[in-house]
């Protein structure tokens, strides 16, 4: 153990000492029972700062293991699987039944077979980076002017980055398609809105002393041949159903096609003059802000109380709330331990006598002596006698 007599100073606190003195957190404890110090408890960003400057790291791939994870023997299963497989050895008998339920489950399940690609046809081959691998055969990628083996029967691309740029030449992922949304639910004045189109209809409405409903009536109509509901938006005064839409599919000319009231839907272009409504005559920028549920108190602006997470009360997770309230325990028991004296009373102190043993064994008490009546006192209190 290093010399810190020079460095540890007992007036501070055990954090300060634990970042004067560069240890982890067990280091200071061995230290602080050497000289006789008592540990205070440590809170939850301490702890993280001495466990930072010295991380535990998992034994297989010498991984720095994350202050949430810092009980963790191993940063990952496939590490502990590493190590524990190791020490597993399997019988014939154990063998034998693995065996025995495989071949009944895929003569039951033909199709899990062909799933698996276990009944596919493929040749062992070495890459040029002397990687052995199990090929499907040689096929062009769509992405790029090479060739590669197959890992799979149905695979298109040689690399993971050539079938992203391949998905997205296609227009499959990413950028503005006519059917991407991300749409941003919420309650305004009690009223469900699942858009912010839809919010801006509703405080136009509003404002406007237009009557609504929010509908929760479905309509039946068939598509390709099945069946499905159909929910407007909302329902006017005048009982004409309003539908607001951010594109146009064919399964939503089926649905306006057989839907058997008056219908009005409201596509971009008519949405636009209530969003700019909205933003002219409440100032903000983002129409989230006007959500009910979408108020300061409960954005992530707090720190939680045992990991420092980011929250918007006082803890992040109920697995916080249970072990701050276990440290609370434990320190409570500590002290009632501690404030737990034994006292003995002695007007309730019974003294067995030598009697022969009987159906009701007599018991003798000690009664308290009033001030008066001690002994001491009278002689105390008497005169001396002559000589």
């Amino acid at each position: 153990m290093k010399d810190y007599d020079s460095i540890y100073d007992p007036a501070k606190t055990h954090a300060e000492n634990a970042r004067n003195l560069d240890c982890n957190r067990a280091t200071l404890s061995r230290y602080r029972k050497k000289i006789g110090a008592s540990k205070s408890p440590l809170k939850p960003e301490v702890i993280r700062v001495v466990y930072e400057a010295n991380p535990k790291k998992c034994n297989p791939c010498n991984k720095q293991i994350s202050y949430e994870q810092r009980v963790n023997k191993f940063c990952s299963h496939s590490c502990r699987a590493r190590v524990t497989n190791k020490q597993r050895i399997r019988s014939i008998e154990s063998k034998e039944t693995t065996r025995v339920k495989l071949k009944e489950f895929y003569s039951n399940n033909p199709t899990a077979r062909a799933q698996l690609h276990l009944n596919k046809v493929t040749t062992a081959v070495v890459l040029d980076s002397g990687e052995k691998r199990n090929s499907y055969g040689l096929a062009p990628c769509l992405s790029c002017p090479r060739s590669f083996h197959k890992r799979k029967p149905d695979s298109k691309y040689c690399t993971h980055s050539c079938a992203i740029q391949g998905l997205k030449q296609a227009k499959l992922i990413g950028g503005n398609r006519s059917t991407s949304g991300s749409s941003k639910k919420g309650y305004y004045k009690g009223i469900f809105c699942s858009s912010t189109w839809e919010l801006a209809w509703v405080i136009y409405n509003l404002d406007h002393n237009i009557s609504f409903s929010r509908n929760t009536k479905g309509f039946e109509y068939s598509f390709n041949g099945i069946s499905h509901q159909y929910y407007p938006d909302f329902i006017l005064q005048d009982k004409t159903y309003v539908e607001i839409k951010g594109y146009k599919s064919p399964q939503w000319q089926a649905k306006l096609s057989q839907f058997p009231h008056p219908i009005q839907a409201i596509y971009q272009v008519e949405i636009q003059p209530f969003i700019d409504y909205v933003r002219n005559t409440y100032k903000v920028k983002n129409l989230t802000d006007l959500y009910d549920t979408n108020k300061p108190l409960l954005l992530k602006t707090n720190a939680c109380q045992y990991c420092l997470k980011p929250c918007a009360k006082i803890f992040c997770s109920q697995i916080c709330v249970g072990k701050t309230r276990a440290v609370e325990r434990k320190k409570s028991l500590a002290l009632a331990k501690l404030n737990k004296v034994p006292t003995l009373d002695l007007t309730t102190l019974e003294i067995p006598t030598n009697t022969p043993a009987s159906a009701n064994p007599p018991t003798t008490s000690i009664t308290p002596i009033s001030p008066a009546e001690s002994p001491s006192t009278s002689l105390v209190n008497s005169p001396l006698p002559s000589s």
